[in-house]
């Protein structure tokens, strides 16, 4: 018998475990999206930082519409689906508050 593993392993949940890897994901690509701009990006450009500085907006703007593009439907899709599982099942009375009526 040992001694020394008298311990009960705790396990996490499923959900726990895939929001600490988006987390972590989200973390290694936010240190080296900043390395990229602030350590590689200055040695392309030589009209100076305005230009960074234009470049990193246009950027911004392109992959916003992108998300958006990709977003939009899956949340519009996920909603759909929440509120007619939640009819479906009766459980409309919790959120009639939200519309307005009581």
């Amino acid at each position: 018998m040992n001694r020394l593993n008298t311990q009960k392993k705790v396990t996490e949940p499923v959900a726990v475990s895939v929001r600490n890897f988006l987390h972590y994901l989200l973390h290694c690509l936010i240190c080296i999206y900043i390395v990229l701009i602030l350590g590689v990006l200055p040695f392309y450009f030589t009209d100076g930082y305005n230009r960074i500085g234009t470049d990193k907006a246009i950027f911004s703007v392109r992959s916003v519409c992108t998300m958006q593009g990709c977003l939009l439907p899956f949340c519009c899709v996920t909603l759909s689906l929440f509120f007619w599982h939640t009819v479906r099942k009766g459980r409309m009375e919790r959120y009639q508050g939200l519309c307005g009526k009581n």
